[in-house]
């Protein structure tokens, strides 16, 4: 059983303070770039009008 579970067990409650004393948080970097048309980019303007019409009819059709 892990020191957190018992801890726990017996009333702890493991608040905002306390969790980066007993966790490490790390930031890990990360970098995007989107696929051109060659590459197979299979989106286009009636993908955007056909997201926007669902919007309209499943949002504000109520």
């Amino acid at each position: 059983m892990s020191l957190i579970k018992v801890l726990e067990s017996l009333g702890a409650v493991f608040g905002p303070p306390l969790l980066p004393h007993v966790f490490s948080i790390f930031e890990v970097g990360i970098s995007y770039s989107g696929q051109t048309y060659a590459e197979g980019k299979k989106i286009g303007w009636k993908d955007g009008v056909r997201a926007l019409w669902c919007i309209l009819r499943y949002n504000l059709g109520r």
